[in-house]
């Protein structure tokens, strides 16, 4: 008989040892979820309604947005807008009428008055060409220098040589980096700073910010 308790008693001491061990293992995986949520929601704000997330890429941090759209062949996107500059600190003014892009194609250009040591014009036009074309907007590229343009076989585009209902964005060295839309015409001014990539950002995020305005009103 005194076996037999022993043994019970043993027992008992046991299932309590298991279930403090689970109880202990419930709480580590609760806290775990509750750290990983804190930590999470540091890296994440809001700007003018748009949820970004500070993302690190090897040395780089970027700010990630994303949004979906639908093709017209009825396949749905997700586009990822990934951003340099946090946009709470992109200082880049845009002044004028809306930034609508109604139409499914738009006029890029750009003049060759730019500094050798701004370079990063290239690359980010380049960059808000890709923006436009991977949200369904055929790209007309050229230049505004019409000497040139004829000399090196380009395109020479200008707001003043297409109409009124075409929307162009003209890239122009400035004195300051800003944004200036005219109805249809879009004059980005890169001042001696170079910004060229902060008023890409800066377009980019308008653009996503207004048709989302649009789209829920």
């Amino acid at each position: 008989m005194v076996s037999k308790r022993k043994e019970k008693k043993q027992e008992r001491l046991i299932e309590k040892d298991l279930v403090k061990i689970i109880l202990f293992g419930v709480v580590l995986v609760i806290l775990y979820f509750l750290a990983s949520y804190y930590f999470k929601s540091l890296n994440q704000f809001e700007y003018q309604g748009l949820s970004f997330t500070r993302e690190r890429f090897d040395r780089d941090t970027l700010y990630h947005y994303y949004y979906y759209y639908t093709k017209p062949s009825g396949q749905i996107i997700q586009y990822n807008l990934y951003l340099h500059i946090d946009p709470r600190t992109n200082n880049v003014t845009i002044q004028g009428d809306p930034l609508l892009l109604e139409k499914p194609y738009v006029y890029l250009t750009y003049d060759d008055s730019f500094p050798d040591s701004c370079r990063f014009v290239g690359s980010s036009v380049v960059d808000f060409n890709l923006f436009l074309k991977q949200n369904q907007i055929t790209v007309f590229s050229g230049i505004t220098n019409e000497t040139k343009a004829q000399e090196t076989n380009q395109d020479h585009i200008t707001c003043e040589s297409k109409p009124d209902s075409v929307e162009v964005f003209e890239f122009h060295a400035g004195n300051e980096t800003s944004v200036a839309v005219t109805s249809n015409c879009h004059r980005v001014y890169i001042g001696p700073d170079c910004g060229v990539r902060d008023a890409v950002e800066k377009l980019k995020v308008e653009i996503i910010k207004q048709a989302r305005e649009r789209a829920l009103n």
